[in-house]
């Protein structure tokens, strides 16, 4: 085939066979094109997943920008918004608008600084919020190489779960 025949030719070799390129570039494209559906695929599966989870998702890169959402996340803050409308901007602006939801705002804000600041995971956090809410949060930090590059916030309404206990 094409490659066992140009085995031993590096990017920059000097090549004058106008057909061998042709074909090696349209290789090469075509094995491109074959990742690059099946990141997508991927991605898609994942959102997905993500969307249909019986939790409210934030997920943000480094710099507090919203890469995705579902529609419970906003819900559960009693904003009229959908997640294509968050996709791209800077989450410290609505964190700040949605420290309200929470019946002690400043103890909020300041755990989520802390969060930020540590980037370590955090699993099953209890908040309550003004409509007398139980939300479970999680803070999963997200690493490439060591680097940090964004987290994943989870929130997920264990209200009954809270009243049943407390009645037991």
């Amino acid at each position: 085939t094409l490659d066992e025949n140009y085995r031993g030719i590096k990017p920059d070799d000097d090549v004058d066979d106008l057909l061998f390129i042709s074909r090696y570039l349209n290789k090469q494209i075509e094995a491109r094109k074959a990742t690059e559906e099946s990141l997508s695929r991927t991605v898609e599966l994942l959102k997905t997943l993500l969307v249909n989870l019986q939790s409210g998702i934030l997920v943000e890169d480094e710099n507090q920008t919203i890469l995705f959402s579902n529609q419970l996340f906003w819900d559960q803050k009693k904003k009229s918004i959908t997640p294509e409308e968050t996709e791209g901007i800077d989450f410290s602006v609505q964190f700040e608008e949605n420290k309200f939801v929470y019946k002690e705002p400043e103890v909020f804000v300041s755990r989520v600084k802390e969060l930020l600041l540590h980037k370590k995971t955090v699993i099953g956090e209890l908040i309550e919020t003004t409509d007398n809410r139980f939300l479970e949060r999680d803070f999963i930090p997200i690493f490439i190489d060591k680097i940090h590059k964004g987290h994943l916030w989870k929130f997920t309404d264990v209200t009954d779960r809270i009243l049943n206990q407390k009645l037991l």
